[in-house]
């Protein structure tokens, strides 16, 4: 029987100015998010947001919601909701 497991996808900015995002996941096991990380564990670089929610979609992931807590144009959290199915 298969159930659906959720996490949350946080992006973190390199500095203020830059571009580049990082993401964390949060999969809901404690208090520590995890980085979203390689095949040969270093940590993923995006571009845009939508990147991580393709990348995640490609591991079996579908995405749920998007939590927009803007803040400025450069200080954005856009905190995005995935769930999977697994046996």
């Amino acid at each position: 029987m298969s159930k659906e497991i959720y996490c949350k996808l946080q992006p973190k900015r390199a500095s203020v100015l830059s571009d580049e995002l990082t993401m964390e996941v949060d999969y809901g096991k404690g208090n520590e998010n995890e980085p979203l990380l390689d095949d040969n564990g270093k940590k993923i670089v995006f571009q845009t947001i939508m990147e991580p929610i393709n990348y995640m979609a490609e591991d079996g992931w579908k995405f749920v919601s998007i939590q927009d807590l803007t803040g400025t144009k450069r200080d954005f959290i856009n905190n995005v909701i995935m769930r999977k199915e697994v046996d």
